[in-house]
Parts: C-alpha cells; sequence; structure tokens
C-alpha cells in the first residue's frame, strides 16, 4: 500500500514536470507599413491560439 502511494506521488510529479518543461519561443521580424514599406515603432503585438482565438500573451515592438 505504502509502495503504491509512494509511486503514485512520483508519477504525480513526474507528469507535472513534462507539461511544465516548455521552451521558450523567440519571434524576430519586421513590422512595415503596407502601402510606405517603412518600419513602424512601437506596434502591438497579440499571440492568441489557433483554435479559439483567445489571448495567449502580447508585447510591444522595439522603435527600430
Amino acid at each position: 500500500m505504502r509502495t503504491t502511494i509512494v509511486l503514485t506521488t512520483i508519477l504525480q510529479f513526474l507528469i507535472l514536470s513534462i507539461s511544465n518543461a516548455q521552451t521558450g519561443v523567440a519571434i524576430y521580424g519586421l513590422i512595415k507599413d503596407k502601402n510606405t514599406k517603412t518600419a513602424l515603432p512601437y506596434v502591438n503585438v497579440v499571440l492568441k491560439t489557433e483554435t479559439d482565438n483567445s489571448f495567449v500573451t502580447g508585447t510591444v515592438s522595439t522603435h527600430s
């Protein structure tokens, strides 16, 4: 009985650690005006899920 509890607890910790072991992702690029093709400073960038379009994260682009 005690062995089962210990193994179940270890398995739960392993599952939690694997699900939280995602690596960070960086997106690089230049945001340009469609008509003038000039770089746009301080543009809001929003990341949404593909399935239900819910907000994931967001930031503001740099000035250059």
